[in-house]
């Protein structure tokens, strides 16, 4: 289910697994949004997915007349002769039903021209002449794009294929591991990396957050990362919002959030300050802002940090506390890597990653109103008290009725498992009878059907 306010230009999507909190504008990214606390560990789980000297692993489901095979190209690839029908190669993952996981093909590259396309999925069954079952799927025709998805296992065998209906068509390099999903409109998810945390934010809580990350300038084993998207080039406007929890000082900078190349260039980067400063935001071209408000350690904030060409402002629990000048216009590289948890993936050196935990991260290329983040802020705080439920009741995601109260303003939604009531964003009761058809509310009399 998503919500909307058009006239503050946000929405939130809420399912019975996750809730978004709101997302502003031109929305880019929405991570960490999860209710399930359980922990997740990210080990490679692809057989020879780098194609360094041979496909070994690899089993056919290519249609008549097409193949793949190795080649010497690139360090090492698979090359699709897809001309006949689509050429398939696919292997057979052991996975956990219910878990989710990411699947990303970072290089491709073909020979052809025109509309030339490449494709990874995920299916119950393995292709068979040429035909895939795929339940979860992506493509592009844009060789400089990888091509990835999320998706949640329901088999315990997942077949994961890749392939083409094109000639000489070549990926150097594919990757599965646990994910993480992005709750936008763009779906681009995260790879888990190490075992990441997973704890209610509150004694009884329904949202989760994410800690575990290495501190202290320790080698990087446990974070969160996703390759170069373009739906990530900011150019002159950027908002990052999220909660953050630091649970102490440990001598050095705790890095949270970083999307920068192997060289640093064009650096977007927000950590917690050692030096007494709470949160610092720098973002390329000479913008950043700091912030000095004294923070308590082990206490949730709502951190909000934007720049565009005039100016750079952080917000702290809905207020403003910082502003500097300073142009920002960042262009996303080729190479840049999206890492949350530690400093990015691709620095030499040790991570200094947040000794704390971190939820609800979101990305936009619309900064919000002062107005607007103080609303978000007061919506989503309720969600971290004490067994506060965010999602919708039940098992079932399909919404059969709504009605909104304008007396209480309450939304009230209706599914196979009952009625949720909704006060903002948190779920302040709930009942346990199927709602089939309408809902009617006002002043707190409720008819439903």
């Amino acid at each position: 289910m998503n919500i909307y306010s058009e006239t503050e230009q946000r929405s939130a999507g809420i399912a019975t697994n996750f809730n978004t909190g709101w997302m502003h504008g031109d929305i880019k990214g929405a991570f960490l949004s999860d209710t399930d606390a359980t922990n997740v560990t990210g080990t490679e789980l692809l057989t020879n997915g780098e194609f360094t000297s041979n496909v070994s692993g690899w089993s056919d489901g290519s249609g008549s007349g097409s193949s793949f095979s190795w080649s010497s190209d690139g360090g090492g690839s698979i090359l699709f002769d897809g001309g006949a029908a689509y050429a398939n190669a696919y292997q057979a993952i052991t996975t956990v039903v219910g878990n989710d996981y990411t699947v990303i093909s970072e290089e491709w590259v073909s020979g052809g021209g025109g509309n030339t396309s490449a494709y990874i999925g995920a299916g119950n069954t393995p292709p068979s002449g040429g035909t895939s079952n795929f339940y979860a799927s992506a493509s592009t025709v844009d060789q400089s794009m990888p091509i990835q998805f999320t998706f949640t296992a329901t088999s315990t065998t997942t077949y994961i294929t890749i392939g083409s209906g094109w000639s000489n068509v070549r990926i150097g390099r594919i990757s599965m591991r646990a994910g993480v999903y992005d709750r936008s409109v763009s779906n681009k998810g995260l790879q888990v990396f190490g075992t990441i945390t997973k704890t209610p934010v509150a004694t009884g809580a329904e949202l989760a957050a994410y800690s575990g990350f290495p501190g202290n300038g320790a080698t990087k084993t446990n974070y969160l990362e996703q390759p170069y998207n373009a739906n990530l080039d900011f150019g002159t406007t950027f908002c990052f919002m999220g909660w953050i929890k630091v649970n102490a000082s440990t001598g050095v900078d705790q890095h949270f959030f970083d999307l920068t190349n192997s060289a640093g260039d064009n650096r977007i980067n927000i950590y917690y300050n050692h030096s007494g400063t709470y949160f610092h935001g720098a973002f390329g071209n000479g913008s950043s802002s700091t912030i000095t408000t004294p923070i308590n350690f082990g206490q949730w904030y709502f951190l909000v940090m934007t720049t565009d060409s005039s100016a750079a402002k952080s917000y702290l629990n809905g207020s403003l506390v910082h502003q500097a000048g300073g142009a920002f216009n960042h262009t996303h590289n080729a190479d840049n890597y999206l890492t949350l948890g530690t400093r990015f993936q691709q620095y030499s050196g040790t991570s200094y990653g947040l000794d704390g935990s971190m939820t609800l991260i979101r990305l936009s290329k619309s900064i919000p109103s002062a107005g607007q983040i103080k609303k978000i802020y007061e919506d989503e705080k309720f969600l971290f008290q004490e067994n506060a439920a965010c999602t919708l009741y039940g098992s079932s995601d399909a919404v059969t009725a709504l009605a909104y109260d304008e007396v209480t303003e309450r939304l009230h939604v209706g599914t196979s498992s009952g009625r949720s009531e909704f006060q903002g964003l948190r779920r302040i009761n709930n009942t346990t009878t199927a709602v089939t058809t309408a809902i009617s509310a006002y002043d707190s009399f409720v008819v439903e059907q």
